[in-house]
């Protein structure tokens, strides 16, 4: 299908693919965690212990192929359930926003140093700018705690966070020509 390009820019490993749609699929996911995923995990991994692997429950996250290859190289996946990860995936509940805050600042900061907004081939080297100051230890580790992975806290949630949702709205929002 599609090639995985891979660059070290300093000193930095990443990979980039595409797809038609330009959206994921088991097979641009099951080659994500082939090429990218077990040789970094593994690289990182000084004391041989296995290596856990947190996810949302996305059914083009997890093929049977991934679940060999994770068996195989000592990968614990750990699957979130659907709907929960405004709750309970650490990227969702506290580095997104920052990432997005620094993508838009970097963005504007790019756009009045060259007068210019970010051509399409300089994309991936000015996010991973932005991606520096908002990926940083306080931030993923204060992401940890608010979703109570660590320190582990069982009472992170109130019984509001277990209540039905709440219709706030009677007015149908579908637009005028749907059926």
């Amino acid at each position: 299908m599609f090639p995985f390009f891979h660059c070290i820019c300093l000193l930095i490993f990443y990979s980039l693919t595409r797809s038609i749609n330009g959206w994921t699929n088991n097979f641009l996911c099951t080659e994500w965690f082939r090429k990218s995923f077990i040789p970094q995990s593994c690289a990182h991994n000084k004391f041989g212990k296995p290596t856990l692997l947190i996810y949302n429950g996305h059914g083009l996250h997890l093929t049977t192929t991934m679940i060999d290859l994770a068996i195989e190289n000592q990968i614990h996946l750990l699957c979130l359930p659907l709907h929960t990860t405004h709750h309970l995936q650490p990227l969702d509940v506290g580095v997104s926003g920052p990432l997005q805050k620094a993508w838009y600042r970097h963005a504007e900061l790019y756009t009045a140093k060259y007068g210019i907004s970010i051509a399409r081939r300089h994309v991936v080297k000015e996010y991973w700018e932005a991606r520096k100051s908002a990926f940083v230890t306080n931030t993923i580790m204060q992401a940890w705690r608010k979703c109570g992975f660590y320190p582990l806290n069982l009472n992170i949630f109130t019984a509001a966070d277990y209540a039905p949702s709440i219709s706030t709205s009677t007015v149908n929002h579908a637009p005028a020509l749907y059926p």
